[in-house]
């Protein structure tokens, strides 16, 4: 395979993991209560490839949602990004979106997968925007244009923060800000990209602004963003505990295909809060003291790391946690029939508990299915176990909690004889595990292999 970089100009690779909220519920947050969400091993891809100077364009290809688009750089609202009021720089704070600017890029986001039925073409648009956003806040008119491909093992429309994990330049506060072009309403634990890009876990929850969060497990001082977020003015801000390294544990992410909510669940969902208040109020605080207990479980990691009686009373403990967090979810009517197959499966095979994630799933319907595995079971029992929901039609992901965080390579992508990974070669590979052995391959050369940010066993 020839050189397909520039010599001034290499090519070079961007990983990030994705997160999913394991306790927890979106309006827990906001009633002062705390989410709880990890990274896990599912991760996105970035290969950027310089061009000559003389080809003004810019190109972003992603094959997962059938986007595959190429810009005029000079017709770029350039001079909207680069105006003084509004220019903005890597180092700059930011945390929020402007609306004039977004305006400016959707003309050029709306061009994108015309080829596409048009219920299809809502995520290329998004990630369209959200690029074009980042790369003009961050770039320069003069800059050759890059070739921009992306891939990800992470399901799009899953809440999985796919959407995050591919906008990781400027790592936390850019990421944020990528995320706002994906979702008007971004949640809490959106502000806390320092979990996927530190490879962390974290605890986060509104509080009224000045108020000191009670109940802070960690007992350690919390950080608080710098701005007030845009789009949803408010007198709460988001407080989010000291992130950590989560133990290493093995889970299975069940995609039971189960639509997301309707205006019937939704109305549903809303009925039940406005006429049973004092029950559900007291149902969103024991969500919260869960997620408390299962921070402090987490904190105090070795239990899981040593053999023996230990390992499986630290299981025991944060699995009954996994259990009564979907019991309190099913009380609020935010479960599904997908959902309790899930659970009837697990229960019989003994493999473990589940709870739904409910990761970008609002009021009801939809989410993942989170099983959290015994250390003990066996590849038998689970291999039944996948077939079985298999045989449901539901789609499984063996994943880790706990990844390395954000990492780069930048020279000698991989190849037994120092070739570059081509953008053919990386859209073609056939999964995650294929583009790892090609830059595994590069480790040792000059330059060669992973540099993460954060590694997941630091």
């Amino acid at each position: 395979m020839s050189k397909v970089s520039l010599p001034t100009a290499p090519a070079f690779m961007v990983s990030a993991p994705g997160r999913v909220i394991v306790f927890g519920e979106r309006d827990v947050v906001v009633l002062g209560e705390p989410r709880l969400a990890v990274v896990i091993s599912l991760r996105s891809y970035v290969l950027v490839t310089a061009q000559p100077k003389s080809r003004r364009n810019v190109t972003l290809s992603f094959r997962n949602i059938g986007l595959d688009h190429t810009w005029s750089i000079d017709t770029l609202p350039w001079s909207t990004f680069h105006h003084p009021s509004k220019r903005k720089f890597y180092y700059s704070a930011v945390d929020s979106l402007d609306q004039e600017l977004l305006d400016a890029v959707m003309p050029h986001a709306q061009a994108v997968s015309k080829n596409l039925p048009e219920e299809k073409r809502q995520n290329p648009i998004r990630f369209a925007a959200a690029f074009l956003y980042l790369f003009l806040s961050l770039g320069f008119p003069q800059t050759p244009g890059p070739v921009y491909s992306l891939r990800s093992d992470i399901p799009t429309n899953a809440g999985l923060r796919g959407s995050a994990s591919m906008c990781i330049e400027r790592v936390h506060q850019w990421a944020y800000v990528g995320a706002l072009c994906f979702h008007d309403r971004p949640t809490e634990i959106d502000k806390t990209l320092r979990i996927s890009s530190g490879g962390k876990a974290g605890m986060v929850r509104r509080t009224a602004t000045g108020r000191d969060p009670s109940r802070d497990p960690s007992r350690a001082p919390s950080r608080a963003p710098s701005r007030a977020p845009s789009r949803a003015p408010s007198r709460n801000s988001s407080i989010l505990s000291p992130t950590y390294r989560c133990p290493k544990l093995r889970v299975l992410l069940v995609d039971t295909r189960q639509p997301r909510a309707t205006a019937e669940q939704l109305a549903k969902a809303k009925q039940l809060r406005q006429q049973q208040h004092e029950a559900t109020s007291l149902i969103f605080s024991a969500m919260g003291r869960v997620s408390e207990s299962a921070w402090k479980l987490l904190l105090t990691a070795g239990g899981f790391r040593r053999p023996g009686q230990d390992a499986r009373d630290a299981f025991e403990s944060l699995g009954a946690l996994v259990r009564m967090n979907h019991g309190l979810l099913d009380a609020l009517g935010l479960s599904h029939p997908g959902m309790l197959r899930v659970r009837e499966l697990v229960d019989r095979a003994g493999a473990g508990w589940c709870t739904l994630t409910r990761n970008g799933s609002r009021g009801g319907g939809g989410g993942y299915g989170f099983v959290l595995l015994r250390p003990d079971v066996s590849e038998d029992v689970l291999g039944q176990l996948e077939w079985d929901f298999e045989a449901e039609g539901f789609q499984v992901y063996d994943v880790d909690l706990s990844a390395e965080g954000v990492g780069v390579v930048r020279n000698g992508l991989g190849g037994e004889s120092g070739e570059e990974i081509d953008r053919e070669t990386f859209e073609d590979a056939e999964d995650e595990e294929e583009i790892e052995e090609r830059v595994s391959a590069g480790e040792g050369r000059d330059g060669g292999g992973w540099r993460f940010w954060m590694r997941a066993d630091d």
